[in-house]
């Protein structure tokens, strides 16, 4: 679910590199992007045309000891100076050494859109002028110039090379089986939508939401085994929201403290401009928090291979050494899963009984109708490399049992783990489903993910997380916290009183805020006027508690090729959604299993659209190159 501040169409700003004068001494004005444009681009562009000016590439270079001046700006849309460094004049400019640390010399130019310490930022430290960059390299216009900009620019000028390119990646993603079935027919398979190009991003942010998984991980199994705050906090929802008060009800029939659980997690982020709270620096901003049904890992995984054949074909596989593919091509997001599942049956086969005429399987709870994403459902059921069988809710109900001691049998199978690749919106339980999702939460199969598990992935838990005092309860790392809330965006449950003021400033400025419905599953998102008119209708009424407002993450832009199916291609201003995935096999406070992949994955969206659902084709599978 993509939460952003929309890019209006009709913006263009034009960054360029300035000189200046100061105290008749020259002055290199190296400038960062405004929102729009692609790193190494100078020039923002709001509009999804072919017609936007090109890049003008320029060369600058610096001394060594010189006095650098670092400014910066969280303004968007507007050039943003990131370093000043004043010359001497009639000095020698042409030398290029730069080491980490001491700045003998470097380029002074900086790519669009980075900002602060993501760019090439030059400061005056105690004399010595030092260089402050992500790893200690420094990322120069010409790096940039032969990477994901001059691939873009050498397409969009040369139609015949873009239809080749298109082919090469078409026929790669079907070689790779990332295809969905298009329309929904059991025989019909198409390629999936897809970028044509990779994102550029900063290594540091990637680090930093990386980094933070396994805690987010264990924050969310302890929440879930907080039985007053699950109830607590849901209860004013579950009162007018029959979805939620159904799961409370089955959650309150299950010992959850005496069964083993697995979650299979998908963190999900946008990329927002440096502002005051992250020091002028780049930042993934949290969008949410996956619990149940987790995509992507098997289709999203294999874009950087395909986009890695693209640049190959376009004669520039030979990568620069500042810019490195980070992307998820070697799969790591799909064997972490697999390993998962897999550790989860070998610890049910461990510590449940087990019948010994034929092996335990793995259940995997799909939808009745075709599924539109079943690859990406079938690479994780391949992985997992255990016996498993695909069945609906009315399937198992059809066959579904428990023996004496708890054990779940399916078409007399005993089940070991049950996977849910659907059950978490409302609309797909019908008939006597929750009596079957009662039995199956009853069983002492390990579930993935247990009710109190999806219980914690409701909106609301998000929003009550955002809180330090209640962070403090699960996580007692202080630092941790810190890194934690620095991803968070403002929330607010609408139905509280201390949230007036913020209701307030949303009816006033809504396109500072999203409202969204209290639950998992993405959609159904109230943006602008729509937010104003769903606000004024929920405020004071007992819908009010199924809703939370959130900030607006003020994303940062790229341009790219969206290729979808039976459309034309079409280069457009993006916002890239990254998530992160992990996993963690618990019974209480008994870890055995917690991991998370240091590999992401990329969901992009056209920055004019607040859609961002790639089988409806308002998004595509992306991957990134870090920087």
């Amino acid at each position: 679910m993509s939460v952003h501040k929309q890019e209006p169409t009709t913006t263009t700003t034009t960054p360029t590199l300035t000189l200046m004068n100061h105290q008749d001494t020259p002055t290199v004005l190296l400038l960062g992007g405004c929102g729009g444009g692609v790193p190494g681009n100078h020039y923002s562009s709001g509009t999804n045309s072919d017609t936007t000016s090109p890049t003008h590439h320029h060369h600058f270079h610096l001394r060594p000891g010189l006095p650098v001046d670092s400014t910066t700006s969280v303004s968007r849309h507007q050039t943003t100076p990131v370093a000043v460094a004043t010359l001497p004049e009639g000095d020698d400019i042409t030398e290029r050494v730069c080491e980490s640390g001491n700045v003998r010399s470097c380029d002074a130019v900086v790519p669009a859109g980075m900002k602060g310490e993501d760019a090439v930022l030059l400061r005056d430290n105690v004399g010595e002028t030092f260089c402050d960059d992500m790893n200690g390299t420094i990322m120069t216009q010409d790096d940039v110039s032969d990477g994901m900009p001059r691939r873009l620019e050498r397409v969009a000028q040369d139609g015949n090379l873009r239809e080749e390119a298109i082919q090469v990646l078409k026929e790669s993603a079907a070689s790779l089986g990332v295809l969905l079935r298009f329309p929904l027919q059991n025989d019909v398979m198409k390629v999936a939508p897809l970028t044509l190009f990779p994102t550029v991003v900063p290594q540091h942010a990637i680090d930093a939401i990386t980094d933070l998984q396994g805690a987010t991980n264990l924050l969310m199994h302890r929440v879930s085994h907080d039985r007053h705050l699950l109830t607590t906090c849901l209860g004013p929802a579950a009162s007018v929201d029959p979805f939620i008060r159904s799961l409370l009800a089955i959650h309150a029939q299950i010992d959850v403290d005496n069964q083993w659980e697995l979650g299979l997690i998908r963190s999900d982020y946008i990329l927002s401009q440096g502002n005051a709270s992250s020091q002028g620096r780049m930042a993934y901003k949290q969008v949410e928090v996956n619990m149940i049904a987790v995509g992507m890992v098997g289709l999203g995984g294999k874009v950087g291979l395909l986009h890695e054949r693209v640049q190959s074909f376009l004669d520039e596989s030979e990568q620069n050494s500042n810019i490195r593919s980070t992307s998820a091509s070697t799969g790591e997001p799909l064997t972490l899963y697999g390993e998962g599942l897999r550790i989860a049956y070998g610890c049910y086969r461990m510590h449940c009984k087990v019948a010994k005429k034929r092996p335990p399987i793995l259940l995997i709870v799909v939808q009745e109708a075709p599924e539109q994403i079943v690859l990406d459902q079938r690479f994780v059921q391949t992985e997992s490399g255990v016996p498993s069988l695909r069945r609906s809710f009315a399937q198992i109900s059809a066959s579904g049992r428990l023996d004496e001691d708890g054990c779940l049998f399916v078409e007399d199978r005993e089940v070991a783990v049950v996977y849910y690749r659907t059950g978490y919106s409302p609309n797909q339980y019908k008939n006597n489903d929750w009596e079957t999702r009662l039995l199956i939460e009853k069983s002492t199969a390990i579930k993935c993910p247990s009710v109190a598990h999806q219980l914690s992935g409701f909106k609301k838990i998000q929003q009550v997380l955002s809180r330090p005092e209640i962070l403090l309860r699960y996580i007692p790392d202080t630092d941790t916290i810190s890194r934690l809330r620095q991803t968070y965006m403002g929330q607010w449950d609408v139905s509280e009183p201390e949230s007036q003021s913020k209701l307030e400033e949303a009816l006033s400025n809504p396109d500072r805020f999203v409202l969204k419905p209290n639950r998992e599953g993405g959609g159904n998102n109230f943006y602008g006027e729509d937010l104003v008119v769903k606000l004024k209708e929920v405020l004071g009424s007992d819908k009010a508690p199924e809703y939370i407002l959130m900030e607006l993450i003020d994303p940062v832009m790229q341009e790219n090729y969206f290729i979808r199916p039976d459309k034309e291609p079409e280069r457009l201003n993006t916002i890239s959604e990254v998530s992160v995935f992990g996993v963690i096999l618990a019974k209480n406070e008994q870890v055995v299993l917690n991991k998370s992949s240091k590999e992401i994955i990329v969901r992009v969206k056209s920055s004019s659209s607040y859609e961002g659902a790639i089988c409806t084709g308002h998004a595509c599978y992306g991957s990134v190159v870090s920087v």
